[in-house]
């Protein structure tokens, strides 16, 4: 049987200083990686649809876990998005694409 594989606290790579998107957040895997990142020291932008699920996801995430609207699907959508972080960030160190689009009958 293979070994089983963990990860050490004391070994993470920190990520102090660094902001960082994530798409997706407000469940499952981004919202598992949001988590992990303010642990490691990192400011993270968790980019949400739903404005309910996105502010629970930034409140169970805390520390620098902060959620900002993005639907994907709507270029206005994405346009607010991109003006709301550049009024606040100067940089974006980190992009992490977790969302899928679905077809819900927008376009």
């Amino acid at each position: 049987m293979p070994k089983t594989l963990r990860c050490v606290p004391s070994s993470l790579r920190k990520t102090i200083n660094q902001v960082i998107i994530v798409t997706g957040a407000n469940s499952g895997c981004g919202l598992e990686t949001s988590r992990q990142l303010v642990k490691q020291g990192a400011t993270v932008i968790l980019a949400c649809r739903s404005p309910e699920r996105g502010a629970a996801a930034a409140k169970d995430v805390g520390g620098n876990g902060i959620f900002l609207p993005l639907d994907l699907a709507s270029l206005e959508s994405i346009r607010n998005f991109s003006k709301e972080f550049l009024s606040k960030y100067d940089r974006l160190d980190v992009l992490i694409n977790n969302a899928g689009i679905q077809d819900q009958g927008r376009i």
